[in-house]
């Protein structure tokens, strides 16, 4: 593919009103061809102090080209009437839809009209960017006749999914990336290219009413390596993640009106001794909504068992409280045991 003539991000306008000229001999009326003094894909604008910026681009002419010739003028050139030259000054057909044309001489002369840019034949409207290439556009008060450079760090699209967020480099390429891809309440650590899409290794679960995003780590760890798995978690780059409380727990049951949060059991961070436990064994075990456990289908991964809290018992420090959520029970479980992991976060609006 042909390379555009790119204007560097820093270059300054060249203050012209009109767009730049278009000309040159071409052997037909259909011919775009190359003149003497720069080619029709260089896409240079030379400029003079004072003066409106003219390059010369691109002709469509007429076979001889000189209105002083008598019959060298081919019947379909675009300033010819016959074998005579039409006056200069007379409208012709440029070639091109961003282009207005004038004769001169027995030549077609094109210019761009404001609000484009005419680059290696292919006419761009303002902010169009080159196909494929996000960091080089149109920005006719920079160039007419050059494709421009975004400014660094400008947000572009590089076709891929799994590089995280694309910026555009110095020098007009998406070649910068950061991050992971829009994770969308979903683990990116395991990333399909060819799907575009993320392929959890862990499972995560968005619960808009209480605001809180979930991930199942779908192992069986003592309360001590649960807190520590959370707190370093860091799944899309978020590191706000923490062992649930028992009240964040409670949000999820689903089936069970006792044990869900503002229902009869009265285990909350505000009553967390053993004495609060009246009404929190559960329901009927293995007969909830979702599998036969009671929590959100959506956070399945695996087995589902007993999950651990953040929420110590405030008459035993060394147990703590947790959910059974194949029967809906809080239960008490000594720290020392081992039991399944789940990490929260607050939604962040």
């Amino acid at each position: 593919m042909e390379q555009p003539q790119v204007e560097p991000a820093q270059a300054e306008t060249t203050g012209s009103t009109d767009g730049p000229a278009v000309s040159s001999t071409a052997v037909d009326a259909g011919s775009i061809a190359r003149s003497g003094a720069r080619s029709a894909d260089a896409g240079a604008t030379s400029t003079n102090a004072g003066d409106a910026a003219t390059a010369t681009i691109m002709s469509i002419a007429s076979a001889g080209g000189s209105s002083s010739s008598a019959c060298s003028c081919a019947s379909d050139a675009k300033c010819c009437d016959g074998c005579s030259a039409l006056p200069d000054g007379s409208d012709c057909a440029a070639g091109a839809s961003c282009l207005t044309g004038t004769c001169q001489g027995g030549s077609c002369i094109g210019r761009v009209t404001p609000g484009h840019c005419f680059v290696s034949n292919t006419c761009y409207s303002e902010e169009e960017s080159l196909q494929n290439y996000d960091c080089l556009y149109c920005d006719p008060t920079r160039s007419q006749d050059k494709l421009s450079t975004r400014p660094e760090n400008a947000r572009c699209d590089d076709g891929r999914f799994c590089n995280g967020l694309d910026t555009c480099d110095a020098y007009g390429q998406c070649s910068n990336h950061t991050g992971k891809p829009s994770c969308n309440f979903e683990i990116c650590e395991s990333c399909n290219e060819t799907t575009s899409s993320c392929g959890p290794s862990l499972w995560q679960y968005h619960d808009p009413r209480a605001r809180l995003v979930w991930a199942n780590l779908r192992d069986s760890v003592t309360w001590r390596d649960a807190a520590s798995r959370c707190e370093s978690y860091d799944s899309c780059q978020r590191s706000d993640w923490q062992l649930p409380s028992i009240d964040m727990l409670r949000t999820l049951v689903r089936g069970c009106p006792a044990t869900q949060k503002g229902g009869a059991c009265e285990v909350s961070e505000s009553c967390l001794a053993s004495t609060c436990a009246s009404s929190c064994g559960g329901c009927t075990d293995r007969g909830g909504p979702s599998e036969g456990a009671y929590i959100p289908t959506e956070i399945i991964q695996g087995s589902v068992g007993v999950f651990w809290s953040s929420s110590a018992l405030t008459d035993d420090p060394n147990s703590t409280w947790a959910f059974d959520a194949l029967s809906g029970a809080l239960v008490k479980r000594p720290k020392s045991n081992t039991s399944a992991t789940m990490c929260v976060r607050v939604q962040m609006l």
